[in-house]
């Protein structure tokens, strides 16, 4: 931000001819927040304002007939129900054929030419060079 000021010089020494002579300096102003005015009351800062939020205790579901019969947690709106289970064959039979394994983390079963072996590699390598990375930053300081 920049205040435009008008200055008037007169230039006696240069030239009697020219009276006045009219030009614009402009002066930088830096304007910070005034201190005082952030909350009410004028005080910023105060004890016990800042820190870490209080965690929050959602209610959870004890009664054990109503979780075998409902789904808790799974109605994302807040009126209404709580979603009812079903009897196992009432569901797809694809839902029940779903793989829910994870993959093992070996190179071992991988072929040396498929993609997913090198981009295997370059993750175990990127974090085998972060953890030392890690241990050598100890002795540095």
């Amino acid at each position: 931000m920049a205040v435009v000021l008008r200055c008037s010089c007169t230039l006696q020494n240069i030239a009697r001819f020219i009276p006045q002579y009219t030009h614009e300096v402009l002066i930088p102003i830096r304007s910070y927040a005034v201190k005082g005015l952030g909350k009410i009351g004028g005080k910023i800062g105060v004890k016990g304002s800042g820190g870490p939020k209080k965690k929050i205790d959602l209610p959870v579901e004890g009664d054990v007939k109503k979780l075998i019969m409902n789904c808790s947690g799974l109605n994302y709106m807040k009126e209404g129900p709580e979603v009812k289970l079903k009897e196992d064959h009432e569901y797809p039979e694809w839902l029940w054929k779903l793989n829910t394994e994870r993959p093992t983390a070996s190179l071992e079963g991988l072929d040396e030419d498929s993609d997913i072996y090198w981009y295997r590699v370059r993750k175990y390598a990127k974090a085998q060079q972060r953890a030392e990375m890690k241990r050598f930053k100890r002795f540095i300081k």
